[in-house]
């Protein structure tokens, strides 16, 4: 039987008989061309005229890696640490504390090279109030810190005179070579077995230094 005999014995038409022939032959079920004239084999018949239409299998292709998302590296960025509002409210207050303790004895010695109040006056608010106005206009710089470390050694000296004055109790009237150690000096003077002048004036630079180092941190803090 012929091709177009046997599309009459399964009630087809010509174009679907070679609709389905190019099927199986794309798909690899027949080897030659569609022909009316041409006997087909008994494979041909089977895979054009005694199934339905024949379904290509797709070729095998290389399965697509889908890329894995993988999490963008993010740059390691540098965070500056800033102080707060509140943290640099406290650290001034802290400086203000200090400068109030001093105050007292920086008026004190002013008073005392000048002979003046008006200029003891001028002198302890131009060395407590240079730190304040250098850190709020900024100014950071190498002569910020000179003119801020002059103001903070005068203080230190001042509280230093201060503190030993009240320690060796000159204020009261009583002259320095009969200074007699009593109270607090004498207590450390029994303890360290040391004198009572030497205890005197080690207590007087360690207290002075103590706000001092307190100023100078918060001082630092704040700039940073």
């Amino acid at each position: 039987m012929t091709t177009a005999a046997y599309i009459q014995t399964y009630n087809l038409t010509p174009a679907t008989a070679q609709k389905r022939w190019t099927r199986a032959k794309a798909a690899g079920l027949v080897d030659r061309g569609f022909s009316l004239q041409q006997v087909p084999t008994p494979a041909e018949v089977a895979a054009v005229f005694q199934k339905s239409a024949p379904v290509r299998t797709p070729e095998k292709t290389a399965d697509k890696q889908t890329p894995t998302q993988t999490t963008p590296k993010t740059k390691a960025v540098r965070v500056e640490k800033t102080k707060t509002r509140t943290q640099r409210a406290v650290l001034v207050c802290i400086m203000s504390v200090c400068a109030a303790v001093s105050l007292s004895n920086m008026y004190s010695v002013s008073v005392q090279i000048k002979d003046n109040w008006i200029d003891a006056a001028l002198i302890t608010a131009l060395f407590s109030g240079a730190p304040f106005g250098l850190l709020y206009a900024g100014v950071s710089g190498w002569a910020g810190w000179l003119v801020s470390g002059i103001s903070i050694g005068y203080e230190v000296f001042c509280n230093a005179s201060g503190i030993y004055r009240g320690l060796a109790g000159l204020g009261n009237g009583a002259p320095y070579e009969v200074w007699q150690a009593g109270g607090f000096v004498d207590t450390v003077s029994r303890v360290t077995t040391l004198e009572a002048r030497p205890c005197a004036l080690f207590i007087s630079i360690g207290m002075a230094a103590i706000v001092a180092a307190v100023f100078i941190t918060c001082l630092i803090e704040i700039k940073k």
